[in-house]
C-alpha cells in the first residue's frame, strides 16, 4: 500500500491527484489530505477517499508529515506558503511531489542538499518541470545544450499591448487551456508563471539562465523539449491534463495505464513564437533574477505574490505589476541566503518593500 499526503487537496493539483490515486486502484491510499481553507469542501473529500483531514495551520501541517508514515507527499500549495512543508518533506526522507515552484525558486539548492542528507526524492509535478525530467533522461546532462519551456500565453495572448491597460481580474482569470487557480492564472497572463518556470529550471536540472528558453505554444500539446549538442530537439507531448504529470510522480520510476486519453496529434496544427518581451516584461525580469542570484529570485517571487493580490483585489493596474516587481528588483539586495530562515527574512523584507511602494505609488 503507497500512502501519499495531498497538500492542496482542494485546488487543482489535490483534487487531481486524488483523481489518479483512485484511478491507479486499491494498492494506493489518500491517507491524509489538507486545505488551508473551504473546510466544507474538505471533509466532503474525506468522505468520498476514506482520508485523514483537517483545515491547517503552518505548525500542524509540519507536525502531520513528521508524524504521518505516508511514503508520498504532493505539494499543491500555492505561493510561498508552500515552502516550509516541503523541507519537512524531505527531511523526513519522503518523496516529495512537487507543485509549489515557489520551493524551488527560493531555496531550491538548500532543498536538494536536504534531499541529499536524508535520501529524499524530489520529482517535478509542474506540466513543464515533468516534462524536462523524463526528457533529461534520455541524455547525459553534458550532451544537453538547451531546455525549451512552452507557454499558452495566457488569456492575453492574442490581446494587442495597447488594449492591457484597462484589463480587469476578471479578463485575466479566462485561461485558454488550463483551469487553475485566480494567483497562478494571473501569472499565465503576464508570463511570470514561466519566469518563475526559468528560475526553478536553473535549481533544479543545474542549468545557467542562457540554457533556458520559453517559446509560446498556444495548442499546449507540446510541455517542453531539450536540445542536444548536435542540435537535435527531443520533445514531450501529451495532452493538457494536469493527471499525467501527477501520476509520473507518483509512481516514479514506473509507468501506469494513461488517466486520461490519449492526445490526437491529427487535432491541429503545432505552433511556436517567442514572446514579446514589451508585452511580457515578467519573463526578462524573471531572466534577470535568476542571473542576478538568490536574493533576487527570492525578491522575484515575493514582489510579484504582493502584485498579483492588489491587483486582484482591485488596487494595481495589470500592466503595474511588472513595474512593480521592477521597483522592487531596483533597491539594493541583501546577500544570497545560506539557511531556511535566511531565506525567509529575504522574502520579508522584499514583501515589506512591495508593500511600501505599493501604498506610496512611488514606482
Amino acid at each position: 500500500m503507497k500512502k501519499v499526503i495531498v497538500l492542496g487537496a482542494t485546488g487543482t493539483i489535490g483534487l487531481n491527484t486524488l483523481s489518479v490515486i483512485e484511478h491507479l486502484g486499491s494498492d494506493w491510499q489518500a491517507d491524509l489530505i489538507t486545505a488551508f481553507s473551504r473546510k466544507t469542501e474538505l471533509e466532503q473529500l474525506a468522505r468520498q477517499y476514506n482520508a485523514r483531514t483537517f483545515t491547517t495551520d503552518s505548525e500542524t501541517m509540519l507536525k502531520e508529515i513528521r508524524e504521518s508514515d505516508a511514503d508520498i507527499v504532493v505539494n499543491g500549495i500555492a505561493g510561498a506558503a508552500g515552502l516550509l512543508p516541503s523541507f519537512e518533506t524531505v527531511r523526513c526522507g519522503k518523496r516529495l511531489a512537487l507543485a509549489n515552484k515557489e520551493t524551488i525558486v527560493m531555496a531550491g539548492a538548500l532543498l536538494k542538499t536536504e534531499a541529499a542528507r536524508s535520501g529524499a526524492e524530489i520529482i517535478p509535478v509542474d506540466s513543464e518541470h515533468a516534462a524536462l525530467f523524463e526528457l533529461q533522461r534520455t541524455a547525459a546532462p553534458n550532451q544537453i545544450r538547451k531546455l525549451i519551456i512552452t507557454a499558452s500565453g495566457g488569456a492575453f495572448r492574442d490581446t494587442p499591448l495597447e488594449e492591457l491597460t484597462h484589463v480587469t481580474p476578471e479578463q485575466a482569470l479566462h485561461h485558454p487551456t488550463w483551469k487553475m487557480g485566480p494567483k497562478i492564472t494571473v501569472d499565465s497572463a503576464t508570463m511570470a508563471n514561466k519566469g518563475l518556470e526559468v528560475i526553478e529550471a536553473v535549481y533544479l536540472f543545474d542549468r545557467r539562465p542562457d540554457e533556458i528558453e520559453v517559446l509560446i505554444h498556444p495548442q499546449s500539446r507540446i510541455h517542453a523539449l531539450i536540445q542536444t549538442a548536435e542540435g537535435t530537439f527531443t520533445a514531450q507531448i501529451s495532452a493538457p491534463d494536469m493527471r499525467i504529470p501527477i501520476q509520473n510522480a507518483l509512481t516514479y520510476p514506473e509507468k501506469a495505464a494513461a488517466p486520461s486519453p490519449d492526445t490526437d496529434l491529427t487535432a491541429e496544427a503545432l505552433t511556436f513564437t517567442r514572446p514579446d518581451p514589451r508585452k511580457y516584461p515578467m519573463l526578462p525580469l524573471a531572466f534577470r533574477a535568476a542571473k542576478s542570484g538568490l536574493s533576487a529570485a527570492i525578491t522575484y517571487n515575493a514582489a510579484n505574490e504582493i502584485a498579483v493580490a492588489a491587483f486582484l483585489g482591485h488596487r494595481l493596474p495589470f500592466l503595474s505589476i511588472a513595474r512593480l516587481t521592477e521597483a522592487v528588483l531596483n533597491k539594493p539586495l541583501p546577500p544570497a541566503p545560506a539557511s531556511l530562515e535566511e531565506v525567509l527574512t529575504v522574502d520579508a523584507c522584499a514583501r515589506t518593500a512591495a508593500d511600501q511602494l505599493l501604498a506610496s505609488k512611488a514606482f
